[in-house]
This record gives C-alpha cells, structure tokens and sequence, in this order.
C-alpha cells in the first residue's frame, strides 16, 4: 500500500503535468489541482519516465515495460501522481497496440487509486475516470463512459481551491463536452443540448470564443440542435462558426472545424427543402482538400443521397447510400459515433422500401441490429434509444414482404419487432434525465406506435383473433400520460419503499430550488434588462448545478433503496382483461389514440373490446375546430346555434355512434388523445335538431331541448387508462376535511362573493375556510397538504406557450412572484387530497402536447397527488357557475358519484336557466378528471343559496380590468 501524502505542487509542475498527459494519453487536458511536487524528487526516475514518454507511439512494447519500471520506482518514493500517470501511460501504450483487455485493466487501475488517495490527487482521480469513460465509449459502451465521465465531474465538484482558474475551468468545460458527445451519441439529444451549451460558456471563458477547442464544442452543440430538429438555432450556431473559419488563415483549407459547418449545414438545408442552398455546400465541400483530417467521403455521400432523395432521383440517392454505408462499416471501430452508423443503415434500408426491395432493406436493417448487438435470443442492446428506430424500419420492411410473398414468418416477425421496440422505449425513457428530454422522445416514437396499432388491426382483420384488438390498445396506452404516470409512481414509490422524511425533504429542497431559479430565468428572459441579462449566467449555473445534483440524488436512492427502484421502474401497463374487471356491467371505457393518417377509438365494456378507426382528414379537423370556436366564442341566436349543432352532431356520428349503438352506457369514461383533449363529448348531439324553421329567439330557447350525450350517461376523463386503474400508493389526508381557499383582491381584482361562500362550503362540507388578505401563497402551501378536499376561488392564468407558467393568484400585485402560485410549483407539492376543484377560468385549459395531453392547472394538480380534479375547459360565466356548483354539490352532499353530481348539475341547469343563458359555453365546460368516488360530507343546507366556490371568482373583474389583456380568465 503506497502510504497517503499531502505535499502539494507547485504551478509551473501543474503545467508540465498538462504537456506530460498530452503527450501520453492525447486528451489535452488534467485537472492541474493539488497535484504532488514531482520535480524534487527521484529525479533518475523522471529520467527514466521521460525517455518512455518519448517512445510511447513508435514503440509501445518498449515503453510499456520502461512504465512498469518507473512505476515501482515511484512507488517506493510514494511519488502518487508519477504513480497514477504511469498505469495511464501504460493503459495508452496497449492501446496503440489494439490490446483492449490489458488496457481497460491499466486504466481501471489508475481509476482505483481513488478509493484510498482522493484527497491527495483529486486532478489525477478525475482525470484517470475521465480517460476510463473515454476507453468504454470507443468500445460503444456508452454508459459506462456517461458513468465514469460523470464520477470524473462529481471529483472536479470536489475541489474547493483550485491553483489555477483558467485551468479548472478547461476542465469542467471539457468534461461537460465529454458528456455532450456521449449523450448526443446514444440519442439524447436533450441532454446533449442542454450540457453542451455550458460546455461552450466555460470554454468561452477559458480558451476564448476562436479557440479550436470551443469552435469544437460550438460543432457538437450544433449537432445535438440538428438531431434534436432544432434546425433554426443549429443553422445559426455553424454559421457563427463558419464566419470565425472564414475570418482567419484556415479558410479553404479542410479543417473538421470547416468541414463539420459545411457538411450539417448541407443536412439543415436539405431537411428544411431548400435543395439550392443545399447543392451550393454540396459543391463548396467537393472543392476542399481530400487529404486532411477533417475530410470524409462517408458524410459526402450520405449528404448527396439525402440531397438526391429530395430531388426526387431515388437510384442517384441509393448509390450514394451505398457507399457511404460501405465506408462507414469499414471505418467502424467503436471510435465512430455509432448513432451516425445508424443513420446511415436508416437511410439505405428505407431508400430500398421505397424502391420496394424489402429483402434488401431486410439485410441492411439486419447489420444494424447486428452492431446494436440485438437478437431474437438475446432482445437487447446498450442503444435503446437508437435501436428503436431500426426495428420499426425491420417491421415494415417484413410487413412489405408479406405483401409480395404472402408468407406468415413476416408478420409474425413483424410483430416481434414491434414488440422489443416497445420494451425498448421503456428502457430508453429510463435512461433520460430531464423531462424535456423523455418529452421529445415520446414525440418521436409515437408514430411507431401508430404503425404497431396499424399492423395489429391488419392481423385482427385478417385472423379475427381479439388478441390483436388487445395488442393495439395495448401499443396505444404505452405511449400516452407516460411521464404524469412515472412521476406519481416515483412518488409512490418513495413512499411504499419507506424512505425516510430526511431523504424526501431534501429531495422537496432541490425541487424546489430548481423551480426557484427556473422562475428567475424565465423572467429575467421575457424583461430583457442589462441587469437583468447580467444574473442570467449565474442564474444558469446555479440551476445547471441543482439539476446536477438531484439527478446524482435520484441515482443514489435507487441504488440505496433496491425496493423503490423496482418499484419506480416497474413499466406494467393496465390490460384489457384488468379494465373489465373493474369496470360495473354500465361502465364503458372508450380510448383514444391520434395518429398522422386516423383516429383510433378503443372501446372496452365487460363483454369485449372494439376498436373503430376514424380516417384523420380535413374535414375531421375543421368540425373540431367550429365545435371548439362555437363553444369559446359562443354567437347567439340561429347563427350561434347552427355553429354548435352541426359539428356537435357530425362528430357523435364519427366517433360514438359506431361504438355505443342506440344504447348507451350509464358511465363512459374516456381517454381523449391529441385535439380531442379539448371536446367535451357529453356536449355531442345524438342527432341533428331540424333548425330550417327557427327563428334567432326560438333558437336560443333550443339549447334547453337539445339531445345531449350527458342526458343518457354520466361521463369522466382520465389522462390513461394505466393512471386511472394503478393506483399509484399515496397517503391519506391528516384531516379528513374541506379547506376553501378564498383571497380577498383590491381594485378591480376584487371578487364579491368568493369569501362569505368559501366560508359556507367549509361549515356544510366540515373544514377550514381561509379567507381575507392572510390568504397568501405561503398560507395555502403550508395548510393544502393537510386536507382531502381542496377547493380554490381565485383568479388563474393559463399559459400556452410556457405551460409550466399556467398559475393561481393569490392576494396582493398580480406581478409579484411571491403571489403566484405556478404550474411548476404545484407539481412539486405533495398533496393528500381527494379531490381539487378548481376556481380558474381554463384550468383545465393549456398547450397541447402529444403523448402527455394538455398541460394546465389540473394537470398540474394531478401530478402533485390529487387522484381527481374539477376544471374548466374555457372561460365560464359567473352566475351560470354558481348555479352549476349548488347543483354539484347538492348531488354530492346526496351521495353521488363526481360524475354523476356534475352530471345531475347540468341537467338542472338546463331546466332552470334563462334562455339568454342556454349556451353550452355557460354550464358545459366544467369536467371531472381522474377518481369518481362520492365524497361524503355532513352538515346543514343553508350554504348552497350563495354558493360562490368558484363562480365569484370565474369571468368577474375581467370586465373592468381590460388593461390585463394577457388574463385570459380569472
């Protein structure tokens, strides 16, 4: 054991420790911290240390054994960084001679010497796990080399007083460009987007903006952009690099820097349709130099077939796919970025299915599996993310086949395919670490299950086995509410597990850190002050920090805790056979899936499953479109009464009639998908009411008699099927009570009615009214965990173009944080309650995002543990409101369903409401989302006179606040 020693060197040796390591392991960089004196000591030793750094590349066999020799030499002298570099020196001698085993075995060993002496060589340690993760990502292994680079950073974290800045700061910005390009090459391009930007802010800070070293970092970030199909800030960012190529003595000359600008820059034109532009780079990179490093035909020949495949020469286009492909095999070491290996198999195998050569396409999708090392017998690889793609390639090339053979292997092979890629996905959602990230991901591979439902209602139709219906609805659930459904689990998880209150409030902190900061930027983005632009740097730091932290966070309770990582990653969905044991005999779920080309609408009652496909064309997105403008922006009169009853009528005949028949069920509970998020079917007409004698009066008083979908069943919606019938594990309430939260506004905030109800719901309902000016933000997160039912009269703000901004206010300046309670905010809450209605306008309104449904407040409320919530789907009028609400909760109060309250609701409303006030857009927006049980109250009647829970505080003030235009509700 080499004996621990604490002398530290000095600076001029920190920088013969920088030119040492260039020259032995060729990365350019170590962490030049608290390295030992290795000038005044063993001086012979050096000498001999020396002359195998000289011959470390011509003669690797001779300096690996004059390494060995230097090594006992300076382990007798304790000398632990000469020590350290000597395992490295050695490990990069084998790897000039091509002898992994013993070079892994070197460099593992230089790693080790942190488990004993961190304290003494921190540079030394990082560096050894920088060049480990370096060695397994030129094996393909990925992972690991994410792993061992993050152990690498986590060392850099560690050091408190660094002896050089500059230097410190190369090597957090090489680290986190290291990072960069291993997430880039697995297909994360989130995160590689994410970390190399600040790859480039330390670069910029240390090596300069025209350093080659940030030009480089400057590429990778360009590229995760391009992958990630940001192609605008791609385009701008190697065009910002082209110009600093173009302004020195390098022009023209083939450098990777220029050539890597030309050659994306090529792709961004050619995947933006701008061939002319594209031709023009096309011809400019033909025109540099053939010999230099940065050169390589392979890319040439995949940007001439992309570039031909535009233009619509498919041949020209296979012959360039070929050869690129051919180049790229033979080059292929581990030391090629495999994603782009994948690429190039993507590219050739779908140029063959469009020439229809399926068993060409076959043999290429083949070599591709075959380097993602996936088997039948063994399903599979390092590479989720990028063999998801290859294997819905295969599947429709087997299925292509089929149509040409009529041979049963092809489906049946198809079918396989369809199924590890699913797996798969799983397994890749896994491994990304922001939600961003998992959101992108989910978008791309949703038209891979669309293509999955469509192959399993082709073999319905073609075997009648219902196992296929199965199968389909079971593609469809995969990839929908997937990433609401793993945060609740997560949180079910931590505590079915039982980890402890210490580990969950820490967690709590960095969340909420994190929303802190996240706030700031977003902020100090949208005023664009000099200050303001001055704190966004440490404000990103800061945030990119507890990012950082909470992932290592999250990764050590799941090594901690094996319980709750079983728990957290256990990706069983609901299945058909489940469904129906839960469901009562007059309970229908019914399933939406919104795909490219169709609709898939998945029935499921007691006796079987149906699906019905709804082809998805112009005609189908412009009656959403006059059914959803008719309702928000509602017209009186027979005009306004034609604008809903006939798009209302065209799509009950689309997509229920098929399903339900003449008899409806006592409850449907529906899954919407894409835009028909937004529908509230109940509103939908059975049939088209004969309007051709009505005048403007008679017509308004129609609303009344209209053949609404409600009157026949009681309806509920669900962001997945999997999310409503799991149950993920949450607690109970400490109170079993109501708490109505009730703001008292000023100016033409001020809502009348909103205190004096919310007082009178928490008498009849038994809770805590919180009401007045202490009604603050702070009031509400203290006390909101302790109660089951949740109500909120107060003013909201939906946001579509940040939905995490969606937010709550509470007394005071509309425009201090500190009042605002945010989308974001909520969802890291832990909240007990049973049900939350809601009190905002729209609060069940926000942007669309496919696979996870709309982001808005009840979203929001759901994700913080609330199994059902009340909200709006639009704006809502205030008195219709209070009469909608004494309704529902004197349905309640009777022992009712949720649904079957507001159901009951609506149908008085109707029977009592003026006629000026029969529009749908008055009584119809408010829906239930999520758990339908009753909620049992006790107490006496006197409350529901004046009830205002959420109507006082709906579409009041607005009226007198015009200067707020950016409110779109209350």
């Amino acid at each position: 054991m080499i004996p621990k020693i604490l002398t530290l060197g000095s600076l001029s040796f920190i920088m013969k420790i920088n030119i040492i390591v260039f020259l032995i392991i060729n990365i350019g960089f170590i962490l030049p911290i608290n390295s030992q004196n290795i000038g005044d000591t063993g001086v012979a030793t050096d000498s001999i240390f020396w002359n195998a750094v000289k011959i470390l590349s011509s003669k690797p066999d001779s300096a690996i054994s004059i390494l060995k020799v230097a090594s006992k030499e300076y382990f007798d002298q304790c000398n632990l960084a000469r020590y350290n570099l000597c395992y490295q020196g050695i490990a990069t001698a084998y790897q000039k001679l091509n002898n992994i085993e013993e070079e892994e075995k070197f460099r593992f060993y230089a790693y080790s010497m942190k488990t004993n002496y961190l304290a003494e060589i921190p540079g030394y340690c990082a560096s050894s796990a920088l060049n480990l993760g370096i060695f397994y990502s030129r094996m393909g292994n990925y992972q690991k080399a994410l792993d061992y680079t993050n152990e690498s950073l986590k060392i850099i974290k560690s050091i408190t007083a660094p002896e050089d800045t500059i230097e410190y700061l190369k090597s957090f910005a090489n680290t986190y460009s290291s990072l960069s390009s291993y997430y880039l090459r697995i297909g994360n391009y989130e995160d590689a987007k994410n970390i190399g930007t600040k790859a480039i802010t330390l670069s910029m800070s240390s090596y300069g903006l025209n350093a080659p070293q940030t030009q480089l970092k400057i590429n990778n970030l360009a590229a995760a952009l391009f992958f990630a199909q940001d192609y605008f800030h791609a385009k701008s960012l190697f065009l910002k690099n082209l110009a600093i190529i173009e302004s020195s003595d390098l022009k023209g000359k083939g450098t990777r820097h220029e050539y890597d600008c030309l050659h994306t820059l090529a792709f961004i034109y050619i995947k933006t349709a701008q061939p002319d532009s594209a031709k023009i780079l096309i011809n400019a990179i033909e025109k540099l130099p053939k010999i230099k490093p940065g050169y390589r035909p392979r890319v040439l020949h995949q940007i001439k077939g992309e570039y031909y495949l535009l233009v619509d020469s498919t041949e020209k286009a296979l012959r360039d796919f070929k050869i690129s492909v051919a180049l790229r095999e033979k080059e292929y070491t581990g030391n090629e970025s495999i994603n782009f290996l994948m690429d190039a198999y993507q590219t050739l195998a779908s140029t063959y299915l469009l020439l229809n050569h399926p068993d060409s396409a076959l043999q290429t999708y083949q070599s591709a599996l075959k380097k993602l090392t996936l088997t039948p017998q063994s399903p599979t690889t390092p590479y989720p993310l990028l063999a998801v793609p290859i294997l819905d390639g295969k599947a429709q090339a087997h299925i292509g086949r089929y149509h040409q053979t009529q041979q049963q292997p092809d489906l049946d092979t198809a079918l396989w395919c369809y199924l590890i890629a699913d797996s798969l996905v799983d397994k890749a959602r896994d491994r990304l670490q922001n939600e961003s990230s998992k959101l992108f991901f989910s978008q791309k591979s949703r038209p891979i299950y669309e293509r999955a439902i469509r192959f399993c209602l082709m073999m319905h139709a073609k075997t009648g086995e219902p196992q296929y219906l199965e199968k389909a609805f079971s593609f469809s659930e995969r990839n929908k509410a997937t990433l609401l459904f793993q945060s609740l689990q997560d949180a079910g998880a931590k505590l079915a597990a039982g980890l402890p209150d210490s580990l969950l409030e820490q967690e709590r902190n960095l969340k909420v850190d994190i929303a802190f900061y996240q706030n700031k930027i977003f902020e100090a983005e949208q005023k664009q002050t000099a200050a303001d632009s001055a704190r966004l740097t440490s404000w990103r730091q800061i945030l990119f920090d507890r990012e950082e932290a909470y992932r290592s966070f999250s990764e050590s309770l799941e090594k901690r805790y094996p319980a709750y990582h079983q728990l957290k990653y256990d990706h069983r969905i609901v299945e058909v056979a489940e469904i129906q044991q839960q469901l009562s005999g007059s309970q229908m779920l019914l399933a939406f899936f919104e795909g490219d080309s169709a609709v898939y609408a998945f029935a499921i009652d007691r006796q079987g499953i149906m699906v019905h496909e709804v082809p998805r064309d112009s005609l189908l997105d412009k009656q959403i479109r006059q059914l959803l403008s008719s309702l928000q922006q509602p017209q009186k009169g027979l005009k306004g009464l034609t604008a809903f009853a006939r798009p209302a009528h065209q799509l009950f005949a689309r997509f229920l009639q098929p399903l339900i028949g003449e008899k409806s069920p006592d409850q449907l509970i529906l899954i919407p998908d894409g835009q028909l998020s937004y529908l509230p079917f109940e509103l939908l007409l059975r049939s088209s009411p004969d309007l051709s004698s009505l005048d403007d009066r008679q017509a308004d008083r129609q609303y009344r008699h209209l053949p609404y979908f409600f009157r026949e069943t009681s309806t509920r919606y669900a962001y997945s099927a999997t999310l409503l019938f799991s149950n993920p594990y949450r607690p109970r309430a400490r109170r079993n009570e109501v708490a109505a939260f009730a703001p008292a506004y000023s100016g033409p905030w001020s809502l009348v009615h909103n205190q004096p109800q919310a007082k009178a719901v928490a008498a009849m309902m038994g809770g805590t009214a919180f009401t007045g000016e202490q009604v603050n933000k702070a009031r509400f997160l203290e006390a909101a965990p302790d109660f089951s039912v949740l109500h909120l009269a107060m003013h909201g703000e939906p946001d579509l173009y940040s939905p995490l901004r969606a937010r709550l206010l509470f007394a005071g300046d509309d425009t201090a944080a500190a009042n605002s309670l945010y989308a974001y905010e909520i969802y890291n809450l832990n909240l007990n309650a049973k049900m939350a209605v809601l009190a905002a306008c729209e609060s069940g309104y926000g942007k669309l995002e496919q696979s996870e449904g709309i982001y808005s407040l009840a979203r929001a409320f759901r994700y913080a543990g609330c199994p059902s919530v009340v909200s709006s789907l639009w704006k809502a009028d205030g008195q219709a409101t209070i009469e909608l609400m004494q309704g529902f909760y004197a349905a309640l109060e009777e022992g009712a369903s949720k649904s079957e309250a507001l159901r009951a609701a609506k149908q008085q409303y109707l029977e009592t409401a003026s006629n000026a006030a029969l529009h749908p857009y008055y009584w119809a927006g408010f829906v239930v989302i999520g758990d339908d049980g009753a909620i049992v109250a006790g107490g006496s009647w006197w409350w529901v006179v004046g009830l205002l829970l959420v109507g006082g505080g709906i579409g009041f003030g607005l009226t007198y606040s015009k200067r707020k235009e950016r409110m779109r509700g209350v």
